[in-house]
């Protein structure tokens, strides 16, 4: 009798461990690596460190994707949409109506039009996009948006929040609100997304 509930109590150890296993690799995929050229890293969480990434990785939860001297990486979203990271860029992702955090380089977005506003954090404060096409710019000093197409909202740590409309970019310089939007000359994004690989930045 005893010998069958030890090995009763070993089983339930064994499918635990298991179970425990199994769920580690259930995180939802919040980002696919789906191009990369040059030097491109990808961690899961902020603890670890940094290993070379692969086409078609998937992100989840808390995992950071980072760019090296003339790198791009290209990140397809499950919520629809897409990601150009140029060089010398850093992007979390992040689960919910916050997809992620950049927090240095330039982010070229092409978000597909959303039931809810989805938004993406910054060291000046929060962009807020439904549908759009954008690049942002962030450096320790300041936040450049350029919008192409859409709209997006962009939302200080002060409070004040500005809404850009297509052909308009906003600087935003740590320590000041907002400004006003400037109009720029017109861009076409699809050749930003579609042009061969190259060492330059876009």
């Amino acid at each position: 009798m005893s010998n069958r509930h030890a090995a009763l109590l070993l089983i339930s150890v064994v499918l635990t461990a298991l179970c425990g296993c199994l769920g580690s690799d259930s995180q939802t995929t919040i980002a696919t690596l789906k191009e990369s050229a040059g030097s491109v890293d990808c961690r899961n969480n902020p603890d670890d460190r940094f290993q070379p990434a692969t086409v078609g990785q998937t992100l989840s939860d808390n995992a950071s994707i980072r760019t090296g001297e003339n790198s791009s990486a290209l990140l397809a979203f499950s919520i629809g949409g897409r990601l150009k990271l140029s060089s010398n860029s850093f992007f979390l992702v992040k689960q919910g109506n916050c997809i992620g955090s950049q927090n240095a380089g330039n982010g070229l977005f092409e978000i597909d039009k959303q039931a809810e506003k989805i938004s993406i954090e910054t060291p000046q404060g929060l962009t807020t996009i439904l549908g759009t096409k954008f690049k942002q710019t962030v450096t320790q000093d300041k936040v450049e948006l350029v919008l192409y197409e859409g709209l997006i909202e962009f939302s200080s740590q002060e409070g004040k929040t500005v809404r850009i409309n297509p052909g308009e970019k906003l600087l935003i310089e740590a320590g000041n609100p907002p400004g006003e939007p400037v109009k720029i000359d017109d861009f076409n994004i699809d050749e930003l997304f579609n042009s061969e690989k190259s060492n330059k930045s876009y």
